[in-house]
């Protein structure tokens, strides 16, 4: 018996060694931008050089027929992009034009078009212009106690704080806000400190007539990324629908065509999206959804969890050898 168990396990090890293996790349600027999440366009052409030249990409509808049908390629990538910014059209674009690479960009639909930007642009923008403030303030009574203290801990002269812990410290406290709360949030935070929290030129989200010329391309999907890129743990089951559906409604009619995939913000089961989460997309007309969880998608994946893999400001040699081992150890 031990004997058999051990040939069996052998026989699974192989199986496994042979399965299809797909990466999602996540992507979600092109630009020279200093945040974690900006490629530059040079790294982002020498990324696309070596798929190319290797001929690994695929794009998601493709994968989503692989798995219907178990026909998938033995080893391929496919490129995403969250959250809708105009860089993806204006650097992005051209580049996978290039080198004839598809992709899907996953947008959240109530900031297309808006100037005032994303809103952790707007909280980056607030924390590069703060300046000193009573360590005492007290918020108004709307507003959540434990998010003002954030800010006056930080910027008050009794608890000097560097720039960067207090946009860490606000991100944190605003990731679970619904909308309406991070929007009277920004009120208060313009009325109290004179700054207008408005995303820089250079961070603007796509407009209507951009996403529809991405559309249009013949090489980029439409997904959506929810209205308002809130974590959907901190939503009612309504609010999570408003935005689900919400945001396919919305995308649909700018670019007048089908949106079937989606992506999760912040993308973690459990502390960004609960397990009902999963339940409305399947039900909402979706094909399949992708969160951010690193991982190879297989055969047995499954379609409304697909783990995805974050692409760093890395050069063509360096994305080479961390793509190598996504394959190998995913």
């Amino acid at each position: 018996m031990n004997a058999f168990r051990v040939l069996q396990k052998k026989i699974e090890s192989a199986y496994n060694r042979i399965e299809a293996r797909i990466i999602i790349l996540l992507y979600h600027r092109i630009c020279d931008a200093p945040t974690r999440t900006a490629v530059a366009p040079e790294n982002f052409s020498q990324q696309l050089e070596y798929l190319g030249r290797n001929d690994l990409v695929i794009s998601l509808e493709r994968l989503v027929a692989g798995l219907r049908t178990g026909n998938l390629p033995r080893k391929a990538v496919v490129i995403t992009f969250d959250d809708g910014y105009a860089d993806n059209l204006k650097a992005g674009l051209p580049l996978l034009e290039e080198y004839e690479c598809p992709a899907t960009v996953f947008v959240s639909s109530q900031f297309v078009g808006d100037k005032k930007g994303f809103w952790w642009d707007r909280l980056r923008q607030f924390g590069a212009g703060i300046g000193g403030c009573p360590a005492d303030m007290e918020p108004s009574a709307g507003l959540k106690r434990s998010i003002f203290s954030v800010i006056t801990r930080s910027v008050g002269e009794r608890m000097p704080v560097e720039k960067d812990e207090v946009q860490r410290r606000l991100q944190e406290s605003v990731v679970p806000l619904p909308r309406l709360e991070r929007e009277e949030l920004f009120r208060e935070i313009e009325a109290r400190f004179g700054i207008d929290c408005c995303c820089a030129e250079d961070d603007q989200p796509l407009s209507s007539e951009e996403l529809s010329r991405m559309a249009e391309s013949g090489l980029i999907e439409i997904g959506s990324h929810t209205r308002s890129h809130t974590a959907l743990t901190a939503l009612s089951e309504k609010e999570q629908v408003a935005e689900i559906y919400g945001s396919k409604s919305d995308l649909e009619a700018i670019i007048g065509a089908p949106v079937k995939s989606f992506s999760y913000p912040f993308g973690f089961p459990e502390s960004d999206y609960p397990v009902d989460s999963i339940d409305i997309v399947r039900q909402g007309g979706y094909e399949l959804a992708c969160s951010a969880f690193p991982g190879a998608v297989g055969r047995r994946s499954d379609m409304f969890q697909l783990p995805r893999c974050w692409v760093n400001d890395w050069s063509g040699d360096e994305f080479a050898r961390r793509l190598g081992k996504w394959f190998l150890y995913s």
